[in-house]
């Protein structure tokens, strides 16, 4: 008797395997106009100049974004926790699990057409309608690339590449994500650059939707983070009372745990400036996060600022 997916979570899990066991076994056979998409599109995106893009400022540092203003171009790559098939199950599939606006129509197992209606949530720039003809394509054992065709005036030309990596010490998979995009009229010079950036940003956001979702990081750093924290609880409170003992028998006594002179005068140093921000001291920083609280300030005569922040965890 099949178990059915009690949450969205287990749902869309459910999903992914689903499709990613028949991107990875189905054999496809292309079109003629199939096979011309995938080759325009590869010739078009598959070598950019790298030395001729301009870093952006990414949302997510795993993420490095940039573009060539002129010719209308982004890229953004980043190395993701799964399988090269999951990844383009997550790429072609996300906007169906999103808040954007979309209807998806699949023509057969490699050739599918979506539209969105995007809003950027960016002063200035409207709510955007995209269609795409979108087709993927093995290009060797390991490696994959989608390509999408714009449909409608106003669309960009894309094609995502997936390369396999070596897998991670206990198997995890890795794959490198590559993602091109190209508008139809190029560069917009009409357009402020700062603005023009924060929009290139957001077009590249997918790339960060794709690494959270499918992140293994706790389980990729778990028997790591579990040592250290061990290692934090056997440096207890009152294993800093050293008046009066030298350090050689100190060091005898403690372990691991004993802490040295100069490792203490590192902590005291830190804890004066943290006395700075006693009280009102210090400007507030808004941050977005309603737990989190940040402070800056500068002492007189220096010419570096302090900075001061505390949040709650939730965690075990």
């Amino acid at each position: 008797m099949e178990v059915l997916p009690k949450t969205a979570g287990e749902l869309n899990a459910r999903h992914l395997d689903s499709e990613e066991v028949r991107i990875s076994t189905q054999a496809q056979v292309y079109t003629k106009e199939e096979k011309r998409q995938l080759t325009e599109i590869k010739a078009k995106l598959g070598s950019v100049q790298r030395d001729k893009l301009k870093p952006l400022r990414s949302s997510d540092w795993k993420v490095v974004m940039e573009r060539d203003a002129s010719l209308g171009l982004l890229q953004g790559t980043t190395v993701v926790d799964a399988s090269v098939a999951r990844c383009a199950e997550f790429n072609m599939h996300k906007t169906e699990r999103d808040a954007k606006k979309v209807v998806m129509s699949a023509f057969n197992g490699h050739r599918f057409m979506y539209k969105a209606v995007v809003d950027y949530k960016i002063a200035g720039i409207d709510p955007r309608v995209y269609a795409w003809m979108a087709v993927w394509e093995w290009e060797n054992d390991d490696d994959m690339v989608v390509a999408y065709e714009p449909f409608v005036p106003g669309s960009s030309t894309i094609l995502v590449r997936l390369q396999k990596l070596p897998p991670l010490e206990g198997g995890i998979p890795q794959t490198r994500v590559t993602y091109t995009q190209q508008s139809q009229t190029g560069a917009n010079n009409k357009v402020p650059k700062k603005l023009a950036d924060r929009f290139a940003v957001a077009q590249l956001l997918p790339l960060c939707e794709m690494l959270e979702a499918l992140d293994q990081s706790e389980k990729i750093d778990g028997d790591k983070r579990l040592e250290f924290e061990e290692m934090v609880k056997a440096h207890g409170a009152g294993s800093t009372n050293y008046a009066g003992l030298s350090e050689s028998v100190l060091r005898a006594q403690s372990g691991s745990s004993f802490y040295s002179s100069e490792e203490l005068k590192i902590v005291e140093d830190g804890l004066a400036l943290y006395k700075l921000f006693k009280g009102e001291k210090g400007k507030v920083v808004k941050l977005p996060n309603r737990l989190t609280t940040a402070k800056v300030m500068r002492k007189k005569g220096d010419s570096h600022a302090y900075g001061w922040a505390t949040t709650t965890v939730r965690a075990r």
